[in-house]
């Protein structure tokens, strides 16, 4: 469980995930956009264990009103599914579906240059250049990318 899945049932939302964070999972299969039976089998691990995928605009529902004024909300607050932080700013640069021959740059941990396919770019040639492809926020959507771990380190060298 992650994070925000267990925020989310803490205030009371049902048990869910959205496909890009569900993704970082080692049994999740980005082809499929599903869990791997294969790889819960090796593992050891059964689907139960794991939260249904959803869309990451997918509304879960209002705050109820016991939290909302443990957390002095106004009434109507929606919860929805949320995203992996990396999709969402590429989201945010308005990098779509309906976009694919636009790139995003996004820094956060890493540093991600990155465009939307309808489908992953799986090829020998891809992963011998560090291209990395991953379901996207929505259904059969994938994020395609090449991504540093030196997000922090490009900061600080334009800073300084």
């Amino acid at each position: 469980m992650t994070f925000s899945e267990y925020i989310r049932m803490k205030l009371g939302f049902p048990d869910v995930v959205d496909y890009a964070t569900a993704a970082s999972s080692l049994p999740y299969d980005v082809r499929k956009q599903d869990y791997s039976d294969a790889l819960l089998r090796e593992f050891g691990l059964h689907r139960a264990m794991f939260s249904q995928t959803v869309p990451a605009d997918a509304l879960l529902g209002e705050i109820g009103p016991a939290t909302r004024d443990l957390l002095d909300l106004p009434n109507g607050v929606k919860v929805v599914a949320g995203g992996y932080d990396a999709h969402c700013g590429i989201l945010g640069a308005g990098i779509t579906q309906a976009t694919p021959q636009i790139a995003a740059d996004a820094a956060g941990t890493f540093e991600r240059v990155a465009f939307v396919k309808s489908k992953p770019v799986l090829t020998q040639k891809a992963l011998k250049r560090d291209i990395n492809s991953n379901c996207y926020l929505f259904k059969d959507t994938d994020v395609v990318s090449a991504a540093l771990a030196t997000s922090g380190s490009i900061v600080r060298w334009f800073r300084d």
